[in-house]
């Protein structure tokens, strides 16, 4: 799957992490760093910075993916949503 765009990162969550629902977080971009809004299970917004990083790189660099993966577990994790 290319990574280029923050509805890239979305579709990416959806497809590698089954247990956190559609409607229950968004990824939005702001300069260079990736945010994931998270609706935790007692209702609230959360936020947490997933990426520092140009999304277009993660194509061309295998740690890049890597570490984005990691990045997106820990928050879900941290969230109980894994």
């Amino acid at each position: 799957m290319k990574i280029e765009r923050t509805c890239d990162v979305k579709k990416y969550i959806i497809v590698n992490f089954h247990n956190i629902p559609e409607d229950r977080f968004d990824i939005v971009k702001v300069g260079r760093r990736v945010y994931i809004y998270l609706v935790t299970a007692d209702c609230k917004l959360k936020r947490e910075v997933i990426s520092n990083m140009q999304l277009s790189l993660v194509n061309k660099q295998d740690y890049l993916l890597q570490y984005l993966r990691k990045s997106i577990e820990q928050v879900l994790k941290k969230y109980n949503y894994l």
